[in-house]
């Protein structure tokens, strides 16, 4: 420890003003990246989860043979295959 003025009082005490300002700053920094990247994974997470949820709903979605959509194929080649028997017994 330095001695003050001819030893009689004390020194000042050192001066840490420069190094919190620059550990202030690299803090600072450091919360705006981390914020950026925050940013970023939820709109990474926002967009997976919308491809997953398209994905599931497509495989939810119910086929047209369980919803009865087929009906009016299956009118169809129930009159093909009356046709082609019709044709086969001439």
């Amino acid at each position: 420890m330095s001695q003050g003025i001819a030893g009689v009082l004390p020194a000042p005490p050192p001066d840490y003003s420069a190094d919190f300002a620059r550990l202030q700053a690299q803090v600072s920094e450091l919360e705006r990246r981390l914020l950026a990247e925050q940013h970023a994974l939820r709109e990474t997470n926002a967009a997976q989860q919308s491809t997953l949820q398209a994905q599931v709903q497509s495989l939810a979605a119910p086929s047209p043979s369980s919803t009865g959509h087929t009906a009016p194929f299956d009118r169809l080649e129930t009159r093909l295959n009356d046709l082609e028997a019709r044709l086969v017994a001439e």
